[in-house]
């Protein structure tokens, strides 16, 4: 997704290595069409709803915003699969619940824990920590569906170990993103968590509606 900066202006490189690594101190957000905020933060309660739709429509020009768009979509086809994929691969119900409770333990607990981590190693270590969470959760169940590794529905030590993992990457997810935006769009944080919102319900929505009218 790098490609969506232009790395031939120094500028727009530097900001976008210093949001990832998580920098202390940030370039004011490039879009000519946004720099009107700059200078003072937007009132949302005495704004029309009309405007701030606008508003957040009018981001999508921005530079600096196309990078991370596929990290938003991602983050809402997660969501699809731990709460509409996962729970269903396990059949007793009360094992079904004793693994999302641990995926919300492990949820909860991580996200305090990566919060102030990458406070110390940066934001990037954090997102390939979450990419890496994810990645083992979706071999090891692609190995299932292939029959290569089979988990017996008597393992709920095995489905734990995976909703522990899902929950390692959706905490890492979630407070990355969230300072990212703020980093990125540090005068109009709103309309960048508002953009946020918007392309994760799509991905969520579009998942659903596909997986379940086939």
């Amino acid at each position: 997704f790098l490609r969506a900066i232009d790395f031939t202006t120094i500028p727009d490189r530097q900001k976008l290595i210093d949001v990832v690594v998580g920098a202390k101190t940030l370039d004011p957000v490039g879009d000519d069409t946004l720099k009107n905020n700059d200078t003072q933060s937007v009132n949302y309660e005495e704004t029309p709803v009309t405007t701030s739709v606008y508003d957040v429509i009018r981001l999508w020009k921005s530079p600096d915003l196309w990078p991370v768009i596929p990290i938003f979509i991602y983050s809402g086809l997660s969501l699809t699969f731990m709460y509409g994929e996962f729970p269903p691969l396990i059949e007793a119900n009360n094992d079904k619940f004793y693994t999302m409770a641990v995926f919300g333990a492990v949820d909860t607990i991580t996200a305090i824990v990566i919060g102030k981590l990458s406070d110390y190693v940066g934001r990037l270590p954090c997102l390939f920590l979450a990419f890496v969470s994810h990645l083992f959760v979706f071999i090891v169940l692609l190995l299932n569906s292939l029959e290569m590794y089979t988990i017996q529905q008597s393992q709920l030590y095995i489905w734990m170990l995976l909703a522990a993992a899902l929950g390692v990457g959706d905490a890492s997810f979630n407070t990355q993103i969230y300072t990212i935006i703020s980093a990125l769009f540090e005068k109009i944080p709103a309309i960048g968590h508002a953009n946020f919102r918007f392309f994760q319900s799509l991905a969520t929505s579009v998942a659903f509606f596909t997986e379940y009218s086939t």
